[in-house]
C-alpha cells in the first residue's frame, strides 16, 4: 500500500460522509494505492454506522473506536500504528482535496528520495462540505518554497501534507501532550534533525474556515504555540538549524543566524494571510540583542527601536522614509521570494562592508510599512473622535496607538479581555465591561478576525451608534 489516510473523528458525523467521498474519489484510491483509517475517538454521534455503510462497498476502509475521547494526536498515532502505507497523511473531516492532490504529493516523494514531507497549496472555504470543484478559489492560502528557518516564524506546511512512514523511525510519533498544534511541533522536530520538505504547488485542497474549528475555537492554540516556540526559538536549536546550510564557525553561525532570523521576522507571509505580510518585532528584538560585540546586530537593534516607537526616528531617516538593516554575509532568500509575491516594505539593497565584513543590506520603508498597516483607515474621520478604544493589546495595537497619536487629538485607550494579566504594562488596559461611554467614540479592532463578531456584539451592547473599524482589511 502506497498511502494511508488517517481520519480522526469526534462528533463530526455532519462532515464524515463527504470526507470519505472525497477520499474515495482520489486518483490514488481509484488506482488501489490508498487505504483509509477512520479513528472514532468515543464520538456521541453516528460515525460508526456511517463508516460501516461504506465498508460494505469498500474494503480498503478500516475503522477503529476508543471508548474514551482521545486527543487529535493520540488518534493520529493510533491510526498510524494500524496503517500499512509507505506514506501517510491526515485527512481532516472538514477539509477537501482536489482529486489528484494526494497522488501528486506521493509521486513527488517517490521521485525525490531526499525529501521526507511533501505539501501543497490550500484555498479557504466558508461553506461546510463544499467540494473542491465548487470552491471559487477566491481566497488562496498559498504555501511557500521550503526554507527551514522560516518555520520558526510560522507553519506554512498546511493541513494536508504527505510524509514518509520512515520519518517516525527518525523522530518519533506525534507529541500527544498537544491538543491543537502537535503537527507544528512534529514539523519543528523534523527540521531540527535536518529533514527536508518539498513544496508541490499543483497539489491543491480546501480548508474550511469556521469558528468551531479546533485551531480557532478558543485560546488553546495560541497558548500552545507560545509554549512550543519558546522551546524551539532558543539559540542552540536555532544555530543547529542554520548549521545545515551555513558553513562557518559556531560563534559566527550564531551571529549570522540572529541577523537573518531578525530580518526575516520583520516581514513574513503566513499561509492564511495570502499576500499580506506579518511581523514579529519581539523576536527581532531578541535576535538583534544577542551580542553586544557585533556592530551589525547593535545597528539593527537601533533601527528596530525607531520602527516600534520605543525611540524617536532620526529626522534624516524620516526624510528618506527608510531604514537600513544589516543581514548575514550570505545572500539567503527573503520571505517574499519564498512566497513568490511582490515585496512590501522590506527589500534587499545590495551589500556593504561593516567593520571589515561584507554584509547583505536590507531597506525598510517606514512610509510603506505604515501605509500597509493603516492606509485603509480614514484618518480624517479618526481625527474627529474624542475617544478611541483599541480592542486588542498587542504589537499592532501599540503601533496603531503611536500612529493615531501623531495625527489625532483623541484620547486613546486599550481594551483587552485579558486586561487583569496586563496590569504591569506601562499602558492603561481595561476590560470590555469597563468601557466609559461618551458621545463621540470609536473602536478599532486590532485582534484576529476570528474574534470580530464576538467583540462587535459586546460593543453594540454598550453603544449602538459607535463607529467600529478594523485594523485588518475586511
Amino acid at each position: 500500500m502506497r498511502l494511508s489516510a488517517i481520519v480522526s473523528t469526534y462528533n463530526s458525523a455532519f462532515f464524515l460522509k463527504d470526507c470519505l467521498n472525497n477520499l474515495l474519489k482520489q486518483s490514488i484510491y481509484i488506482n488501489e494505492n490508498l487505504e483509509i483509517i477512520v479513528v472514532d475517538s468515543g464520538s456521541d454521534e453516528n460515525e460508526k454506522e456511517i463508516v460501516y455503510s461504506y465498508q460494505r462497498k469498500h474494503e480498503r476502509i478500516k475503522y477503529l473506536r476508543t471508548n474514551k475521547r482521545e486527543s487529535l494526536y493520540q488518534a493520529w498515532n493510533r491510526g498510524i500504528e494500524a496503517s500499512a502505507g509507505k506514506y501517510l497523511t491526515n485527512a481532516n473531516t472538514d477539509d477537501r482535496h482536489d482529486v489528484h492532490c494526494l497522488e501528486r504529493l506521493v509521486n513527488r516523494l517517490e521521485q525525490n528520495l531526499l525529501y521526507d514531507i511533501a505539501y501543497g497549496n490550500l484555498f479557504k472555504s466558508v461553506i461546510p462540505n463544499e467540494a473542491f470543484v465548487q470552491n471559487d478559489q477566491s481566497k488562496p492560502c498559498s504555501s511557500q518554497t521550503f526554507f527551514p528557518v522560516s518555520l520558526l516564524l510560522h507553519n506554512y506546511v498546511g493541513a494536508q501534507p504527505v510524509w514518509r512512514r520512515s520519518l517516525h523511525t527518525k523522530i518519533g510519533l506525534f507529541d500527544e501532550s498537544y491538543e491543537v498544534i502537535g503537527d507544528y511541533e512534529f514539523i519543528l522536530r523534523a527540521i531540527s534533525q535536518g529533514c527536508q520538505f518539498l513544496h508541490v504547488p499543483e497539489a491543491e485542497g480546501i480548508m474550511l474556515w469556521h469558528e468551531k474549528a479546533l485551531s480557532t475555537r478558543d485560546q488553546t492554540g495560541i497558548v500552545e504555540r507560545k509554549i512550543l516556540l519558546s522551546k524551539y526559538r532558543v539559540m542552540e536549536r536555532i544555530s543547529s538549524i542554520y548549521s545545515f546550510f551555513l558553513a562557518c564557525e559556531k560563534e559566527d553561525t550564531q551571529n549570522e543566524a540572529n541577523l537573518d532570523l531578525g530580518i526575516r521576522s520583520l516581514c513574513y507571509f503566513p499561509q492564511f494571510s495570502h499576500e499580506s505580510p506579518q511581523f514579529d518585532f519581539a523576536l527581532a528584538k531578541r535576535c538583534f540583542s544577542f551580542s553586544q560585540e557585533s556592530p551589525a546586530l547593535l545597528h539593527n537593534l537601533r533601527m528596530l527601536k525607531q520602527i516600534d516607537g520605543s525611540q524617536s526616528v532620526d529626522s534624516k531617516e524620516v526624510q528618506k522614509h527608510k531604514l537600513l538593516f544589516y543581514g548575514p554575509r550570505e545572500r539567503l532568500p527573503l520571505e517574499h521570494e519564498l512566497k513568490k509575491v511582490e515585496p512590501h516594505y522590506l527589500t534587499h539593497s545590495g551589500e556593504q562592508n561593516v567593520c571589515g565584513s561584507l554584509h547583505q543590506i536590507f531597506s525598510f520603508s517606514i512610509s510603506k510599512f505604515h501605509n500597509f498597516l493603516f492606509g485603509h483607515l480614514p484618518i480624517h474621520e479618526l481625527q474627529c473622535f474624542s475617544v478611541i478604544y483599541i480592542c486588542g493589546f498587542n504589537q499592532r495595537g501599540k503601533l496603531l496607538r503611536n500612529w493615531i497619536q501623531s495625527k489625532s487629538p483623541a484620547k486613546i485607550f486599550f481594551l483587552d479581555s485579558n486586561a487583569k494579566n496586563l496590569s504591569q504594562s506601562s499602558y492603561s488596559v481595561s476590560e470590555f465591561n469597563e468601557i466609559k461611554l461618551v458621545d463621540n467614540i470609536a473602536f478599532i479592532l486590532a485582534m484576529s478576525s476570528h474574534h470580530w463578531r464576538e467583540v462587535n456584539k459586546t460593543i453594540r451592547k454598550v453603544s449602538e451608534t459607535a463607529r467600529i473599524y478594523t485594523i485588518d482589511r475586511a
